[in-house]
Parts: C-alpha cells; sequence; structure tokens
C-alpha cells in the first residue's frame, strides 16, 4: 500500500485567489530555462524547486526567507502578481515579472536578452511555474520532495 502521507497544510485566506478554506501555506516554484549572457558565468536556478511559505503578515505573499542564496517572492494585489527572483550573494535579479491579474501562476521573464547591454553579468529570460495543491507535479519537483510512487499531486504530502 505504501507510506501513508499527510494531508495538504492550508494557511491563511487570501480571499485575493482562493475561495475560503483553501488557500495553501507553501506552494513550490521552479525555474526553467533562465540564460546567462554572454561572457557570463552566474550560477543558474534552473530546475532548482523552491519552496515558498506565506506570510504571516500577508496572506497573499509567499516566499522563502530561510534561504540564503536566493530569495524568491510570489506576491498578489488586487490587479496584478509578481514573480521575483534575486539572488542574495551576487545581488543579480535573476527573473522578475508582472502578471496583468491576480493569482498567474505561469510567469515569462520579464528581463531580456536587452539587459546584456548592461556592462555587468547578468542572465536573461526563461519561465516561472508555481504549483500547489492538486497541481501535477513536475518530476523535479517529485525528486525533490521525496514523493513515493503513486503520489500524483501535492495534496498528498505536507511540505
Amino acid at each position: 500500500m505504501g507510506t501513508p502521507v499527510v494531508p495538504l497544510e492550508l494557511g491563511l485566506n487570501c480571499s485575493l485567489c482562493f475561495p475560503p478554506g483553501f488557500t495553501p501555506k507553501y506552494v513550490y516554484v521552479v525555474f526553467e530555462d533562465i540564460q546567462n549572457c554572454p561572457e557570463s558565468t552566474l550560477p543558474l536556478p534552473n530546475n532548482q524547486v523552491f519552496k515558498l511559505t506565506q506570510q504571516s503578515g500577508d496572506s497573499c505573499t509567499w516566499q522563502n526567507p530561510e534561504n540564503p542564496v536566493w530569495v524568491c517572492t510570489w506576491y498578489h494585489l488586487p490587479t496584478y502578481c509578481i514573480l521575483h527572483l534575486v539572488n542574495q550573494e551576487n545581488h543579480i535579479e535573476y527573473f522578475t515579472s508582472v502578471g496583468e491579474s491576480p493569482c498567474l501562476r505561469y510567469f515569462v521573464n520579464g528581463i531580456t536578452e536587452s539587459h546584456c547591454q548592461i556592462p555587468y553579468p547578468g542572465v536573461f529570460g526563461g519561465t516561472g511555474r508555481v504549483y500547489y495543491n492538486n497541481d501535477p507535479i513536475p518530476g523535479i519537483l517529485c525528486e525533490s520532495m521525496g514523493f513515493h510512487p503513486g503520489e500524483k499531486n501535492l495534496s498528498h504530502k505536507t511540505p
């Protein structure tokens, strides 16, 4: 039968995006296809899983403040939402995207190749995806969370 798992932990209600009783305490973000500018050798966050925790002071913001290298933030305002990633070691913004409506979960990096004209090492491009609740889990997320065979979505496991 496999190892039993704990149900998803819910957070405080974020009425901008979720019906009452369905706001996740944790979300997971995976970035793909972020590229180095020419002559840049920066470490890239592609295919890393970022576990974000709902912030107690703002029920519509999730962040990973315990990570000493990467700060990833997903937050919502009444008319838009933002996904943002900064490397704290090199102080470079790797990803930023503003969605034109709240609650988006798929983002295209607003940092484009034209950013490479600036005379310092940088990155550009890529996408970011936010996962929670009953989402199908990509392989990289499964592996990082230690899912067992047969577990298909985040509602089956507490982060």
